[in-house]
């Protein structure tokens, strides 16, 4: 510094290190006996030289007092550490010392080493004895802490511990340490594992399904490990099918159903697509009442799965209603007096695909004949078949055999038996003639049995006879039949 120094002085003040009372001044201090005071503190201001400045300095003066002290180092292990403690109690020559660690561990060596079981926060105790001096008690807190904690969860995509097959599952390590991590191992529980340097979420996905337990191990610094498992499951991917027989029907028909489903189903439920639903059944068999719309349409197998999303399948059906048929009821026919009858589908006169038991294959046909008609139509997919008959009756007709043998068999015993060989007459008058042009024979009952082969109760001779007949039908029509019979006896 510039200029000239100042002369340097000193000035000592000695205090009660307790109480801060004054004890003296001056370079030394003398305290006569009894000493009662524990320490003294002796302060020294500087002035001159450069600048001026102050130091103090603490004496422990007590007599006969030990002063007990350690100091300590930590040396972690991963399941015990040691502790080795440093006494740095005065005076050292002489004195005795007992250490409580805080663990219900005790030792009186100088200085002791002591390992710990457990982790945690001790105090420990030292007492110096140094007799006839007092004793000393020196205690301080000691944390032996350095935790490692594994703990990890797994999750798919869902959030959830399961997920369905082909989806991946990310491990998350939230484990805590404090000697620090240097490897995180995730053994997932199908034959391979993954380790990593850091805490990076790790993804995982599994080839078969099933539960699995995650194994987590995390390694530290000191080596030490730690580990935690996690439960996962992986659910069966959606599968389900069902066959169904047949797939084309008419209206009222049974189709049976066959299903396929995949492990792990929770429930399914079938949707026939008329309202109709039916929960957990398998292998059912259904009708409809009535075509549904559209169609042809589909049936549907929910399924619904533990994890998976649910899953539906689908098949379709053609349905066809039966055809409408009607002939009509029953009529009769005169052949040869009146026209031909039209016959016709009256009920669905533009229906397809007709079959007449005459062969014919038309909307409509026209009879001339009496006798039983049927018509047939078939639907549109070749299933449905409906079919109708018409009687045709004879009617309006007069049958007049060639022939007849009065010989009183029951058989053919009378010409023209009107109420079996005619039908629809109005009126009625016949004559038999002989040969010689005799009129042997007179008629007008509608409902007798005709001439039994006699004239004036005498049997007349085998021969052929002469008739006439005049005959008005019910549809007004008149006719006059003339012709020869043989009798035969």
């Amino acid at each position: 510094p510039a200029g000239a120094p100042t002369p340097i002085s000193y000035v000592f003040t000695w205090t009660n290190a307790q109480t801060g009372a004054i004890l003296g001044t001056g370079q030394t201090l003398t305290i006569p006996p009894p000493v009662t005071l524990d320490s003294v503190k002796c302060q020294v201001d500087v002035s001159g030289g450069c600048a001026p400045y102050s130091f103090s300095t603490v004496y422990h003066v007590g007599v006969g007092k030990v002063n007990a002290l350690f100091t300590y180092q930590k040396h972690y292990g991963c399941d015990q550490d040691t502790v080795v403690f440093n006494n740095i109690t005065n005076p050292q020559t002489g004195t005795t010392y007992t250490w409580f660690f805080g663990d219900l561990a005790t030792s009186t060596s100088a200085n002791p080493t002591h390992i710990y079981a457990n982790q945690g926060t001790y105090t420990v105790r030292l007492i110096a004895d140094h007799p006839p001096c007092i004793k000393d008690t020196f205690d301080q807190v000691i944390v032996i802490s350095h935790p490692i904690k594994a703990v990890v969860t797994v999750k798919g995509t869902n959030g959830k511990d399961s997920v369905c097959l082909g989806s991946p599952m990310t491990a998350t390590s939230a484990s805590t340490v404090a000697a620090g991590l240097t490897t995180y191992q995730y053994i997932w529980g199908d034959g391979t594992d993954t380790t990593l340097n850091s805490s990076t979420p790790v993804q995982h996905t599994y080839t078969a399904p099933g539960p699995y337990t995650v194994t987590h191990i995390i390694t530290d610094t000191l080596g030490c490990k730690d580990s935690v498992k996690y439960n996962v499951f992986v659910d069966n991917p959606p599968f389900e099918a069902f066959t169904l027989t047949p797939d084309s029907i008419c209206v009222g028909d049974l189709v049976f159903f066959k299903d396929t489903l995949a492990p792990y189903v929770q429930w399914f439920e079938w949707n026939f697509g008329d309202g109709k639903r039916l929960k957990n059944v398998h292998n059912p068999f259904h009708s409809w009442d009535k075509v549904i719309t559209p169609n042809p349409f589909q049936v549907y197998l929910v399924v619904h799965y533990l994890i998976c999303p649910a899953d539906s399948v689908s098949q379709t059906i053609e349905m066809d209603d039966y055809p409408i048929v009607n002939l009509g009821p029953d009529t009769a026919i005169c052949p040869g007096l009146t026209s031909s009858i039209l016959l016709s589908n009256i009920s669905n006169p533009f229906a397809l695909n007709n079959l007449w038991n005459t062969g014919e294959t038309a909307a409509s046909i026209s009879v001339t004949e009496p006798g039983h008609y049927w018509l047939k139509v078939v639907s549109d997919n070749g299933k449905c078949a409906t079919a109708d008959s018409i009687w045709i009756k004879r009617d309006c007709y007069l049958n007049i055999p060639n022939s007849f043998s009065p010989n009183g068999d029951g058989r053919n015993d009378y010409f023209l038996p009107r109420e079996i060989l005619a039908s629809g007459l109005k009126s009625f008058t016949m004559t038999i003639f002989n040969r010689w042009g005799e009129n042997i024979f007179t008629t007008n009952a509608i409902d007798g049995r005709g001439w039994d082969g006699k004239y004036n109760g005498v049997d007349q001779p085998v021969g052929v006879y002469v008739y006439v007949i005049n005959a008005e039908f019910m549809n007004s029509v008149k006719k006059e039949f003339k012709g020869n019979v043989t009798l035969l006896r």
